[in-house]
């Protein structure tokens, strides 16, 4: 090869058009939300919930919270003097499409509830309909049971998209944000790296 095409190469590399920024920032967006909107909107659609039950001066307090990603609470409510715990329970209906391709019928997920009564207020919430008898049974015997003094019971509204489908995503969000820390590493020394002065011509 001449030293000519050499050059014309090395000269073609350095005359590259740069990056705009709209073609830095769509990765970033784009690995944001495979990497941690996904797995967060599941859990919010399909979240993870604490009942916590307490017996304070013969009342039956309860504590309700909802999670995201399994451990970052978004939502919680506090009823006093529960009275009664019960269920509620939506059974899944036929859903009929029409595309290109013809007619497509599927069945809705069913969803179940938690129902927790105060005197003065309700709350309810989301549990699997698998677990919703279990939960249930558990709060009532322990308002039956005046020895108890505390009860904590973890639901999850769906385990399909609750729980698994986030735990497939997981190393995505893993992977994410470690990559995110090591750039803020790279970043930060970067600031702290002392600047070489001007060299002392002789």
């Amino acid at each position: 090869m001449s030293v000519g095409s050499k050059k014309s190469q090395t000269l073609h590399a350095r005359t590259r058009p740069r990056a705009t920024p709209a073609q830095k920032i769509f990765p970033q967006i784009l690995g944001f939300f495979c990497c941690v909107g996904l797995p967060v909107f599941m859990t919010v659609l399909a979240p993870v919930s604490i009942v916590r039950l307490t017996r304070q001066n013969d009342r039956v307090i309860a504590d309700l919270s909802t999670h995201a990603l399994y451990a970052i609470p978004y939502r919680h409510m506090v009823i006093e003097d529960v009275v009664e715990v019960d269920d509620r329970f939506h059974e899944g209906e036929l859903v009929r499409d029409h595309d290109g391709n013809g007619r497509r019928d599927h069945y809705s997920e069913s969803e179940a509830f938690l129902v927790v009564h105060g005197r003065d207020n309700a709350a309810e919430v989301p549990v699997s309909p698998i677990n919703i008898r279990g939960a249930r049974d558990k709060a009532r015997a322990f308002l039956k049971a005046p020895g108890e003094q505390s009860l904590r019971i973890a639901v999850v509204a769906n385990w399909k998209f609750g729980v698994v489908f986030p735990l497939l995503l997981s190393p995505l969000l893993v992977l994410y944000l470690v990559g995110l820390s090591m750039a803020v590493w790279r970043f930060v020394t970067r600031l702290l790296r002392p600047t070489k002065g001007p060299k002392k011509q002789d």
